[in-house]
């Protein structure tokens, strides 16, 4: 065995299989809530099958049925799910049994995991910006996006709202009341908010750190491809995985460059960072199939801790909870990984 082979053969040994399970149809992101691991699955395009599986095993708690696909992961407070489904349905489903809590109907497709701040659901569709009451699904407001829609998940920080519709990004209230609006020349991605700072990709291969009061740009990166994922937020560092099989880290502060990490394939699949482990699965859109792996970084430096080879592409964000990682394939597998 040579000594690259070594190596991974170790990188591959830092992780047990604890269970794996396929469900042979396309499968949303995994939520993992209180040893309960919820799973949308899409068996035929007018359907959904929700499952509450134990975390532990990957055995069925129950399982829910819905008239239309949910394409994201659920949201969810001490007693419900919250999902959207692609014909514009939203549901309230209690945690414990999966009974329907209540329904209410939208135009448009629900492309993201509703927003539960306080009492207010957030959702959009067919170019509005909807807050629902979390208690029965009653429209509180809605907002006029003049026909954008809004692909990727608001941030919320302080009583603020921040999203991307197409080419406009929007600062609003929880109340409707607009902020500010930015239009710009290309299409933009999935914000974070951080201390006053929001950092968002952009379709034009710039990543961006903006005053969210001034709007002025405090650092940007403009030497990525056209995708990017949604960045996360460390003590010192954003970390934003990008459509040119890269991985970054750059100081919150004035965008330094601390390190960045090769992957296999697009690296556009949402990141997750534990302490100081950034974890993420890469799969391209392009319809190039096979096994890829899914990371894991030491997030100070950029070193591959392991790696674990999946049967498929991996576009979706994993889940973490007590030292275990949980996430999903194209082929439709679950994948209950632990770290040794």
């Amino acid at each position: 065995m040579n000594i690259l082979l070594a190596a991974l053969f170790l990188l591959t040994q830092a992780t047990s299989l604890i269970w794996e399970r396929d469900f042979g149809t396309l499968t949303a992101a995994p939520l993992l809530v209180d040893e309960v691991l919820y799973i949308s699955t899409i068996p035929t395009r007018g359907s959904t099958v929700l499952y509450a599986l134990d975390a532990d095993t990957g055995a069925d708690l129950w399982q829910a049925n819905l008239p239309a696909p949910v394409i994201t992961a659920p949201a969810y407070d001490d007693n419900n799910l919250y999902m959207g489904t692609d014909n514009g349905g939203v549901y309230a489903l209690n945690r414990t049994d999966g009974a329907v809590q209540w329904h209410v109907d939208l135009p448009g497709l629900m492309w993201f995991t509703p927003l539960r701040v306080a009492d207010q659901l957030f959702l959009a569709g067919a170019g509005t910006f909807y807050s629902l009451d979390v208690d029965n699904g009653t429209i509180l407001w809605e907002f006029d996006l003049a026909g954008q829609e809004v692909y990727y998940a608001p941030a919320y920080t302080n009583g603020m709202l921040y999203f991307a519709a197409d080419q406009t990004l929007y600062a609003l209230d929880t109340s409707g009341e607009e902020s500010w609006r930015l239009a710009a020349d290309t299409y933009w991605t999935t914000p974070v908010v951080q201390d006053g700072v929001l950092y968002i990709g952009s379709e034009d291969g710039a990543f961006t750190a903006m005053d969210t009061q001034t709007q002025e740009i405090i650092w940007q990166f403009t030497d990525g491809g056209r995708g990017w994922s949604r960045p996360v937020i460390g003590e010192d560092a954003v970390f934003v995985g990008n459509i040119d099989n890269t991985v970054f880290a750059f100081n919150r502060s004035d965008g330094t460059l601390h390190w960045q990490f090769e992957t296999a394939d697009w690296a556009t699949s949402p990141l997750v960072l534990v302490e100081d482990v950034l974890y993420f699965g890469v799969g391209n859109h392009e319809g190039r199939s096979g096994s890829r792996p899914f990371y894991a970084l030491d997030a100070l430096t950029g070193e591959l801790r392991w790696q674990f080879e999946a049967d498929g592409l991996i576009h979706i964000a994993p889940a973490y909870g007590a030292g275990r990682i949980y996430f999903n394939t194209t082929t439709g597998n679950v994948y209950a990984i632990e770290e040794q």
